[in-house]
């Protein structure tokens, strides 16, 4: 219980600033900037359904947030695909259809209704659009001759996918269920340090 109390805060503290930057990069009209903000908002959703005790009992609001945090990471992937392939990336139908069988599946698990594989598809898909991303963002970094994208590339981009990965790492090595990883207060100041 003594945890509660800094959980909450570095959780609000990154909840409001990934807020905060959605509302900026949301002004701007290209595809980066908005599927950033997408990003932005995923995130701060994300954080607020990592709190200890979130969705329980799951109802309308609770379902909502945990299928905007699902496809967090997939939001992330087309993020580095408009940022650095921004002559020939498109957002695609199947964009939208691979987001909502993530936010389905998010919602499932949410309400319990998940099954065994899909479960597992939902809390593994997140690793392989961070793979992809972190891809995607060295695929060319060599011969990115815009110096201010080489180094977001190489800080932000990089590091973000990281953090999801070493997530999961931590769950696998400390034995623990990947949500209590998520939940911990440990994860509340990472992601307050990133946002």
């Amino acid at each position: 219980m003594d945890n509660a109390l800094p959980n909450l805060l570095l959780r609000g503290a990154a909840i409001g600033l990934l807020v905060l930057l959605a509302l900026t990069l949301g002004r701007d009209r290209r595809l980066a900037a908005r599927l950033g903000a997408g990003f932005a908002l995923s995130v701060a959703a994300g954080t607020l359904a990592g709190l200890p005790g979130f969705a329980q009992p799951a109802g309308p609001g609770a379902e909502l947030v945990v299928a905007v945090a699902s496809g967090a990471m997939f939001v992330f992937w087309l993020f580095t695909r408009a940022l650095f392939d921004d002559e020939a990336f498109r957002l695609r139908r199947w964009h939208g259809l691979v987001w909502g069988a993530l936010a389905g599946l998010g919602v499932l698990n949410c309400l319990g209704r998940a099954e065994p594989l899909s479960g597992a598809v939902a809390g593994l898909a997140p690793i392989a659009w961070a793979l992809l991303a972190i891809a995607q963002t060295l695929s060319a970094w060599r011969e990115d001759l815009v110096e201010g994208r080489r180094r977001l590339r190489s800080q932000v981009v990089i590091i973000t996918a990281f953090y999801t990965l070493a997530q999961l790492l931590a769950a696998m090595l400390l034995g623990l269920d990947l949500r209590e990883v998520i939940a911990s207060t440990g994860n509340a100041a990472g992601t307050a340090a990133l946002s």
